[in-house]
């Protein structure tokens, strides 16, 4: 994929959003037809491959989403108030909406019989508040990994069972074959929570991740290679994204008042919001 560099330099701001920082969305994924659900804390969004966009699943507050082999898309519902509840819901792929979990007390983490972040043999992952990093295969969650730092950022696996995960400005990778073997890269000297988000990886094996520290989407290597891709405009900056078969770039972007919207980059550096 070409550096879009040049194709997208703005200004940038240049400090960490407050607290609308924590909550915006990084659920964004793509079926087997090229159609796009992203979150955007409210509802599910649906981007057809022709390019419409409709509401795909109303008056949800869902930060990650899944897919499954058969085109079925899950998400979560989160509330607040007195007592904190979620539920799971399932979008079939004919479009109807079913609970597959109803509303309960507590967080889904909390129980761990759900995950958003599986790899090709469905095997869950969940990476708590204290760095500890879970996975269950076969049976009960098994500690795979303890990080040194706690409150680490978002998670993501890869097909083949490497969990992905943004600490503190870095990205470490941990393998479910060799859990103890870690490799750390660092994407920013920026070490919020959240200086990077949404990590993903790419269709040539290498990785990407949405920095949102400094506005950028950039592309890195289990060498430790880190290359800008593209750059968000002030004042939204990308929370997750992926990369179509076609080699496209979705970002998913958020702004200080927690809008959250998707933008296309295509490989030649055409631009389309959404």
């Amino acid at each position: 994929m070409p550096d879009l560099r040049n194709l997208l330099i703005v200004p940038l701001i240049s400090c960490l959003a407050t607290s609308a920082m924590a909550h915006p969305a990084i659920g964004i994924v793509m079926d087997s037809s090229g159609g796009l659900y992203f979150s955007d804390t409210a509802r599910i969004w649906y981007i057809a491959p022709d390019g419409t966009r409709t509401v795909a699943v109303p008056n949800v507050h869902s930060h990650n989403l899944w897919l499954d082999r058969e085109g079925n898309l899950y998400g979560e519902h989160e509330s607040g108030g007195a007592q904190w509840t979620h539920r799971v819901w399932k979008r079939t792929r004919s479009g109807n909406l079913v609970d597959v979990i109803p509303a309960r007390a507590g967080s889904l983490d909390d129980f761990k019989d759900f995950s958003f972040n599986r790899d090709s043999t469905d095997a869950m992952y969940w990476l708590s508040r204290t760095g500890q990093l879970s996975v269950k295969d076969k049976g009960a969650p098994q500690i795979l990994a303890e990080l040194a730092s706690p409150e680490p950022g978002w998670l993501s696996v890869t097909p083949d069972g490497t969990a992905v995960i943004a600490d503190h400005g870095t990205v470490v990778l941990i393998g479910k074959s060799n859990p103890s073997d870690h490799l750390r890269v660092r994407i920013t000297s920026n070490s919020e929570r959240y200086s990077v988000m949404g990590v993903w990886q790419g269709i040539d094996s290498t990785f990407q991740a949405a920095v949102y520290a400094t506005g950028e989407i950039v592309t890195f290597t289990r060498k430790g290679n880190v290359k800008v891709l593209a750059t968000c405009p002030a004042p939204w900056r990308p929370t997750a994204g992926l990369q179509a078969p076609d080699g496209a770039l979705w970002v998913l972007e958020t702004s200080p008042a927690n809008e959250q919207r998707v933008r296309r980059i295509s490989p030649s550096g055409q631009q389309r919001i959404f």
